[in-house]
């Protein structure tokens, strides 16, 4: 890469390590600084299929040009007037322009290499000074943005954003606290400046690349209604459809970058449908059409633009993908019978195919059109959370997007295993629906990318079908549930795995949960090898096959009043039964799930982190007379208050009328969208996790301890509520 000679290559190296060990505004003014950053840029631009050199790849995750990276950024952002950011023609511009668009054509490749370099730049927190770079007024006043260099810093700033994002651990919510959302609204609007249109266009997509992954529900409307981005994405698909290399020079992207936007965008069933309207599915059966005779066209014509490893089976994962997506909407199916070699193409790829991902995504695409439609924000929606599982003895199953989050799944999956659970090994995607119909738990791994997963919604779909319970654990600090997930877990609590928690505690708060979902271990916690365990007390939760009974304290059917549970005796002697004694709940299909809106919200905390003021307030006691202590005997007390099933046909305005009857009226406005049927998932909310229930009504309604314990009996009457 230096002309194959050794001693120019070390001699380069030794000049960067002098540079980076200056500060900016030390250096960058200098034409020799210049020159370097000029050979640096040279080395990555046009890489294509090439795979850097392990010496250039590591310039770019080394402490040294990370430190000095992060301080150019803050000086342009203090000191604007000083390095001339405004003119964009300052010696200080011009040599940085080299070094980002450097680092930037490394993190987008399609390698190790990129993810690498991106999960080095997450660590240091690069992009918190990315935000703050391209939110500084001088760089995005109207007429500093119209200048061509200043476009491209701008616009190769928000392609490293991005790349960090979707590579690694980053939050999409670290984003949003940004004011990223904000940051990037006006470069959707009216950008066009007469004499650079393409550069106003590439400035227009990489914003909108970046905005698609962090939007909300309601961002999402409101953008589409005044400036229909899902409608100029696939616009800008269709420019690329028209070129030989794929390659639009308009928007000055890959084919393959724009279907990724896509695929992010229509997590929303809304974009989905603007996307039908928009005659999506031509242009899906032209592109993979043009995917099968990749193979056949000239590597030239095909890889002509700066993009690499764009392949036949890349492009082609990527395309049945975005119909894999599609096909959870009923006006996807039906218009697929007019679309017969569409379906034919796909079934090619997934029988011819050299790569798994590609054949994978083809199963799943054939899984979900097997299966009945589900639409969850259908008002006749039958599905809810399992109080309990439907097989106490099966196996666990994971349900996650592994791409981020690795290291944290792997390491969830061997605490379970340790601790005497029956853990399914990841099966191929055509094996998973065997696991899933005898699996006693699906462990829902939440993150931004398990919402946008086609794979991770049919996983869900076929566990309620099989009754098996759903167990959320949260990835992703502040994550909060979508459109489909978001309708479905309203009411469930998560255990919190983020790296801002203990992982040994939320792994015990974990086991618990499994235990109160009625799961039983495969193993007594004596027949665990201590010296396989991270730690003697990783095994010390007691196994629910030797100490407790199957208490899910949810122990009832969902179709009804369900099972009486025993009391235990006073006696101390007192039986406890096996798991051979307990009985296995059969779940009716007659089940219910529940949109919670934006008001009361399932907080990520582990129940062993909280204890109840408003608990202790009242001393345990309750409308019955008795006096308890929360343990074990509690939450079977609390089992034999179960909300009534009638609760669920009650409407809007009956539950307005029970939270004035019982003296709650002054948070009518607040809970103005509960229904009977989140009010009923309510109450199991309150037996299930007590004392997180508490916490919820604390901090989402700032309710004070006597109106929670006032809630909290009002909710215990509904058993015998008609």
């Amino acid at each position: 890469m230096f002309g194959n000679q050794s001693d120019t290559y070390a001699e380069v190296l030794k000049e960067l390590d002098a540079a980076f060990s200056a500060h900016p505004s030390e250096n960058l003014h200098l034409p020799s600084t210049l020159n370097l950053y000029t050979t640096l840029r040279d080395l990555t631009d046009h890489l294509g299929l090439k795979i850097p050199t392990s010496n250039l790849v590591k310039i770019y995750g080394d402490e040294s040009f990370i430190n000095y990276y992060k301080q150019c950024l803050e000086y342009f952002v203090l000191e604007p007037k000083l390095c001339g950011l405004v003119s964009s023609q300052s010696a200080q511009v011009i040599s940085f322009s080299k070094l980002h668009s450097s680092l930037w054509h490394i993190c987008r490749l399609h390698c190790a290499t990129g993810y690498w370099v991106c999960e080095r730049l997450s660590k240091h927190y690069v992009h918190d000074s990315l935000w703050r770079f391209v939110s500084c007024r001088d760089l995005v006043a109207t007429k500093c943005v119209q200048k061509s260099r200043t476009k491209l810093l701008v616009c190769w700033s928000f392609g490293i954003l991005l790349h960090i994002l979707t590579r690694t651990q980053v939050s999409v919510d670290s984003y949003r606290s940004c004011n990223g959302v904000h940051i990037l609204l006006p470069f959707l609007m009216n950008c066009r400046v007469r004499k650079s249109r393409s550069q106003s266009e590439y400035l227009k997509m990489c914003a909108l690349l970046l905005l698609v992954p962090i939007v909300n529900e309601n961002e999402n409307k409101s953008i589409n209604n005044t400036d229909n981005y899902v409608e100029y994405l696939l616009d800008a698909v269709r420019v690329a459809l028209k070129t030989p290399d794929l390659y639009s020079p308009l928007h000055k992207h890959h084919l393959r970058d724009m279907l990724c936007g896509l695929n992010r965008i229509i997590r929303f069933d809304a974009n989905k449908r603007i996307l039908l309207e928009n005659h999506i599915l031509d242009d899906i059966l032209a592109i993979l059409r043009i995917a099968k005779d990749l193979p056949n066209s000239k590597v030239t014509d095909v890889l002509k633009s700066p993009i690499p490893n764009t392949n036949s089976d890349n492009l082609a994962t990527e395309v049945i993908q975005l119909l894999w997506q599609l096909c959870f909407l009923s006006e996807t199916r039906e218009q697929l019978p007019q679309y017969i070699s569409l379906l034919t193409l796909c079934r090619e790829f997934g029988e011819n195919s050299r790569s798994a991902t590609c054949r994978e995504t083809v199963e799943g695409l054939f899984w979900t059109l097997s299966k009945p439609l589900t639409n969850f924000e259908s008002p006749d929606i039958k599905y809810t959370p399992l109080s309990a599982t439907g097989n106490p003895y099966g196996h666990i199953v994971f349900a996650c997007n592994r791409n981020n989050y690795r290291q944290s799944v792997d390491y969830i999956m061997l605490s379970l295993k340790r601790r005497g659970y029956n853990v399914y090994s990841e099966p191929e995607h055509m094996e998973m629906e065997n696991a899933l119909e005898n699996a006693s738990a699906l462990i829902l791994c939440l993150s931004y990318s398990f919402s946008t997963s086609p794979y991770c919604r049919q996983q869900v779909l076929s566990a309620l079908s099989y009754g098996v319970a759903l167990v959320p654990v949260l990835l992703e600090s502040n994550y909060q549930p979508e459109t489909w997930l978001h309708y479905l877990l309203a009411t469930v609590i998560y255990t919190p795995f983020t790296e801002k928690d203990n992982f040994e505690k939320a792994t015990e708060a974990l086991s618990r949960a499994l235990t109160k979902y009625g799961i039983v271990r495969e193993v007594s916690n004596a027949e665990i090898d201590p010296e396989n365990d991270y730690h003697s007390e990783m095994a010390s939760p007691p196994s629910i096959s030797a100490a407790t009974p199957w208490r899910s304290v949810a122990m009832r059917s969902h179709a009804g009043r369900g099972l009486l549970i025993p009391f235990l005796s006073e006696s101390s002697n007192a039986s406890t039964p096996t798991p051979s004694e307990c009985p296995s709940i059969s779940v009716s299909n007659s089940l219910q799930f529940s949109p919670f809106p934006n008001g009361l919200r399932s907080w990520s905390c582990s129940a062993s982190q909280v204890s109840s003021s408003a608990w202790s307030t009242v001393g345990g006691y309750f409308g019955d007379g008795f006096h308890l202590t929360p343990t074990e005997d509690q939450e079977l007390i609390l089992a034999y208050q179960a909300p009534s099933p009638s609760i669920r046909e009650w409407d809007n305005e009956r539950v307005q009328r029970w939270l004035e009857e019982n003296g709650l009226s002054q948070y009518m406005a607040s809970l103005d969208w509960l229904n009977g049927r989140l009010l009923w998932e309510l109450a199991w909310h309150r037996i299930r996790a007590y004392d997180v229930f508490f916490l919820n009504l604390e901090r989402s309604l700032n309710m004070p301890q006597q109106d929670q314990v006032l809630l909290f009996n009002s909710l215990s009457l509904l058993a015998d509520a008609g």
